[in-house]
């Protein structure tokens, strides 16, 4: 590929960068067929886009129903925020599929979540098990300031092209001291070989993190990183066979190294 790099850092205004990843992906085909695509990194604060940027979306990975993936990592997500939890708990997800999540933290006392999926397939799936979907973006839907003690989004904010005005409101909307709980892709772990690493998705993802610019990007929006951890993508799901026991030790072990290919962390709102 020959595209000119953007015009300047979306992070931190460089004008500055170099080409990290320039290939063909496949890891999800369109029409069968592997998609070329560029990812640029900002040679001053390491936060990394998709060049050209994504221009349609991809309607190719609907979902419409509870998944095992889904499942999985929904009990993993409300376990990682159980002691915040009560009956009082006013719970915001961003991308939230079906809503699985959603049933998940009723279990653990939160009354009403409330979750906005913007896949109409998926969130009439959800709605149609009685959870509470919006299908509108966040902007549109209209929520009270401070309203809300935790907002999650999980592989959600790669997915936004107007990613800090989205983050603005979510600020905007959450009690001051309210919990942002993020999971992101982040391409800089030693676990990202090749263009065909599922995180980058170029069809749909705009922007590829490393935990400190996630963290850079969310204390400039008013956030502090509280905690955490970088599992691998296959956190959620390991097949049990004889080499199970293994399996969950490397995994325990990657995670506490912190080298995994996702950044799963708590922010707080100042």
């Amino acid at each position: 590929m020959n595209n000119p790099a953007p015009a300047s850092c979306y992070l931190c205004d460089s004008h500055s960068f170099e080409v990290i990843m320039d290939g063909e992906y496949s890891f999800f085909p369109v029409e069968g067929k592997s998609v070329p695509f560029r990812a640029v990194r900002c040679r001053t604060c390491g936060f990394a886009i998709t060049d050209p940027a994504p221009t349609a979306s991809y309607e190719g990975n609907q979902i419409v129903e509870d998944d095992e993936h889904l499942v999985n990592s929904g009990r993993y997500r409300i376990r990682r925020l159980r002691k915040y939890l009560s009956r009082e708990t006013r719970m915001l997800e961003l991308g939230c599929s079906t809503g699985y999540g959603l049933d998940e933290a009723k279990r653990y006392g939160v009354l009403a979540p409330i979750g906005v999926e913007l896949c109409q397939a998926s969130a009439l799936a959800g709605r149609q098990l009685g959870r509470d979907i919006r299908s509108v973006p966040l902007d549109e839907c209209a929520f009270s300031e401070a309203s809300f003690d935790i907002v999650q989004a999980h592989h959600t904010l790669e997915h936004i092209q107007t990613l800090k005005e989205t983050i603005a409101e979510i600020q905007r909307i959450l009690k001051p001291g309210g919990l942002f709980y993020i999971t992101q892709p982040t391409y800089d772990s030693p676990f990202v070989r090749d263009s065909n690493w599922k995180g980058w998705f170029p069809q749909e993802h705009y922007w590829h993190f490393t935990k400190r610019t996630l963290a850079s990007l969310l204390s400039q929006q008013g956030f502090n990183l509280l905690t955490y951890n970088c599992p691998l993508h296959t956190e959620y799901a390991t097949a049990r066979n004889w080499l199970y026991p293994a399996k969950r030790i490397f995994k325990a072990a990657v995670k506490y190294a912190r080298l995994g290919d996702m950044v799963d962390a708590i922010f707080v709102r100042r």
